[in-house]
């Protein structure tokens, strides 16, 4: 479908958009049909679309889109960080006559987006709202709302007379074991006091017994704990030797060395000394799902990521904040990570004072950047590709894309994790 973009500022739709004015376009497409577009940031930061048709009508439409919405839409929209950078993106896309009105068999409209990954092009579909038929939508969400909140009900019904059935089985057995009980103190009334105390001195001796076997099972968690803390405090020195059996990435002892020197210098200035590193993750062995790697990985800091491409390229990063199964995208601060190349031998260290790292439960580790995250995995790693950045974006790379040899995406071949261990000097 062809169709021309101009760019023109208009105010025949209102609405107070912040923090800036709403871009606006004029689009026609092929059977001479004309929209006027209107695109900006609602005051709750919410992406919001204003269309009107230019005909003898002017009928209207509009949709607002929260930023976990368009993320269920298209995971596409995960690489920006602000609403505003959405909006940018889809001004470029206007500019590239790349968005487009259309319509189903419903006679649904949505404003289409052609975005190109990889030199593959796809779609994004953005519904929008024919004006005045709000409150029918409202009404009808409201309508899903209440039948899915009845049928839970149902269901909490259900299980209510469920549990009433067994509660009234555990009160008979109740009763039945209070009146055998009964019965029991009957008997022993009619006993002499000498039955009397062999039974309470064989009851005693039976709660000592029982009292030293669950002190015994507790002496022996509390051994197995004192084990596992002494096994990670005694991990025992680095060698090149029992690292190299551990990996599938690296081969060489140089290799790692340009991470391990960088890491040393930064335990040094905060009076720690390196000890090791220890295998915690592997994409291969363990699963190459972001659930997989957070399930391992969460909560464990410091961290060594050694990422492995489909074309043979070893780069990765070093962080002291923890990953998070975070369910949005929560940027970590750590002024003393670094990302690197394995490759070109070299290290770079992060900007100060900003997000160094990104939790998201669908990313798996993420070294930050804007447009592009520096190293940024979603997904399945060994089908979904990944990102790096353009050259200063929240590290001090010098070229475009510099940690994957000048080319933006790549497609996961190993990934490794690994926990640092060190000791206090001071």
């Amino acid at each position: 479908m062809s169709e021309t973009v101009s760019k023109e500022e208009s105010s025949e739709i209102e609405e107070n958009i912040v923090p800036s004015k709403p871009k606006a376009y004029e689009i026609e497409l092929e059977d001479k049909t004309k929209y006027h577009i209107k695109i900006g940031v609602s005051k709750y930061k919410q992406l919001k679309l204003q269309v009107r048709e230019q005909s003898e009508f002017q009928t209207a439409y509009q949709a607002k889109f929260k930023y976990e919405e368009l993320l269920e839409i298209d995971r596409f929209f995960g690489v920006f960080e602000t609403m505003e950078a959405v909006v940018d993106e889809i001004d470029n896309l206007f500019v590239r006559n790349k968005v487009t009105i259309s319509s189903d068999i419903n006679k649904n409209l949505y404003m289409d987006l052609t975005i190109s990954i990889n030199n593959k092009e796809r779609t994004i579909h953005l519904k929008l709202i024919k004006k005045g038929s709000e409150q029918t939508e409202a009404l009808n969400n409201l309508v899903k709302l209440v039948s899915a909140q009845s049928k839970k009900l149902d269901s909490l019904a259900n299980e209510n007379d469920l549990l009433k059935k067994e509660i009234g089985k555990l009160n008979g057995k109740i009763k039945s074991m209070g009146e055998e009980e009964d019965e029991n103190e009957d008997e022993e009334s009619d006993e002499d006091e000498d039955k009397k105390s062999k039974k309470k001195k064989k009851k005693k001796k039976k709660n000592k017994k029982v009292k030293k076997i669950e002190e015994s099972e507790e002496d022996s968690e509390s051994e197995e704990q004192k084990k596992k803390k002494a096994k990670d405090e005694n991990i025992g020195e680095f060698t090149y030797e029992s690292f190299l059996e551990s990996t599938n990435i690296i081969k060489e002892k140089k290799e790692i060395d340009v991470v391990l020197d960088k890491i040393r210098i930064i335990f040094h200035k905060s009076y720690k000394n390196f000890v090791n590193l220890k295998l915690i993750y592997s994409a291969s062995k363990d699963g190459d799902s972001a659930e997989v790697f957070h399930s391992l990985c969460d909560g464990i800091a410091p961290l060594v990521v050694l990422i492995k491409t489909s074309k043979n390229v070893i780069f990765g990063g070093y962080t002291e904040a923890p990953y998070s199964f975070a369910k949005k995208r929560t940027g970590n601060k750590d002024d003393n990570a670094f990302i690197f190349s394995i490759n070109k031998m070299k290290t770079y260290d992060v900007e100060k004072g900003t997000n160094a790292t990104c939790s998201f439960r669908d990313y798996g580790p993420v070294f930050y950047g804007y447009e592009y995250c520096n190293i940024y995995l979603f997904g399945d790693f060994f089908n979904d590709e990944g990102n790096v950045a353009k050259k200063g974006d929240r590290y001090n790379t010098t070229e475009d894309f510099e940690i994957n040899n000048g080319e933006q995406k790549f497609l996961t071949k190993e990934l490794e994790v690994f926990q640092v261990f060190f000791k206090n000097t001071k």
